[in-house]
């Protein structure tokens, strides 16, 4: 066997020994493949850093830890002539995924703007930040159609589960009582697990009985919007993240009081943010 003979001059292995090889051979292909998608993947945008009265700012991103620490995506603050760092102005958080055991995505700095006394930073969710440059105080500006996400299929497989593509990309539904958070008491928030927008609070959750995550009104209506779904013979209200369009369930005119609705939601959707 030629390709054998090349790794290994001289022998002649039986078919056992032969399997082995060819097994170490395709495990070194993989192992590298992964080794260049992973470094690929974290790649940031080159964005060039903004100069102000003397003081370069300069985007930043760190991936965190598992299990220790969170990512952060920030803003670093160095003296123009010297490079001296003087500052790391933080601006969001990045959370940990413990499936895929990285980063939920890598949200990347994409932009920094000068807009008078400010500094308008955007990020690869569409968030956007005021940094005030006198205070070097943060500010979330508020969202716009200009923060509307569009992605890929391909971009958005190397972000989320396969489970998570499957409902969220490609309006998936889960089996009844096997999400993560159905039957999920704690206080906290719910955000896209696509694009991190919040979408529902743990205030307006109730057991509804169906085994799916059940909540009697979003945050706010601009956050979760909704269409008529006409899929399988049937019409119903279709539930999806108003930033990038993530399907994230139904909504149901059985809900109890005071909206008398029930937005019945899979878990693959959602991130859980639990109240500090």
């Amino acid at each position: 066997m030629w390709y054998i003979d090349a790794v290994w001059p001289g022998v002649s292995p039986g078919p056992l020994e032969t399997m082995k090889k060819l097994l170490v051979i395709a495990g070194s292909v993989v192992l590298g493949l992964a080794v260049y998608l992973y470094a690929k993947r974290s790649a940031p945008p080159q964005v060039a850093p903004v100069v102000h009265q003397g003081l370069r700012y300069v985007p930043g991103w760190s991936p965190g830890q598992p299990g220790k620490s969170t990512g952060a995506g920030y803003v670093e603050v160095q003296e123009e002539k010297s490079g001296k760092k003087i500052e790391e102005i933080k601006l969001y958080d990045i959370p940990h995924n413990p499936v895929l055991e990285r980063d939920v995505q890598d949200v990347f700095i994409t932009s920094l703007v000068v807009k008078g006394e400010e500094l308008h930073v955007t990020n690869e969710r569409g968030d956007g930040y005021t940094i005030d440059f006198r205070t070097r105080t943060v500010k979330k500006m508020e969202d716009t159609a200009m923060s509307k996400i569009t992605k890929s299929d391909e971009e958005w497989r190397k972000q989320l589960t396969q489970e998570q593509f499957r409902v969220a990309r490609k309006k998936g539904t889960e089996r009844a009582f096997s999400g993560e958070y159905w039957n999920t008491k704690d206080k906290g928030s719910y955000e896209c697990a696509c694009c991190g927008k919040p979408l529902f609070g743990s205030d307006t959750k109730f057991d509804s009985g169906t085994g799916w995550p059940s909540f009697w009104a979003p945050i706010s209506t601009e956050n979760v919007g909704t269409e008529e779904d006409s899929s399988f013979f049937t019409k119903r209200i279709e539930a999806h993240c108003s930033r990038c369009d993530a399907h994230l369930g139904h909504v149901f005119d059985d809900g109890p009081a005071p909206t008398n609705q029930r937005y019945c939601i899979n878990s693959a959707s959602l991130r859980f943010k639990k109240q500090e």
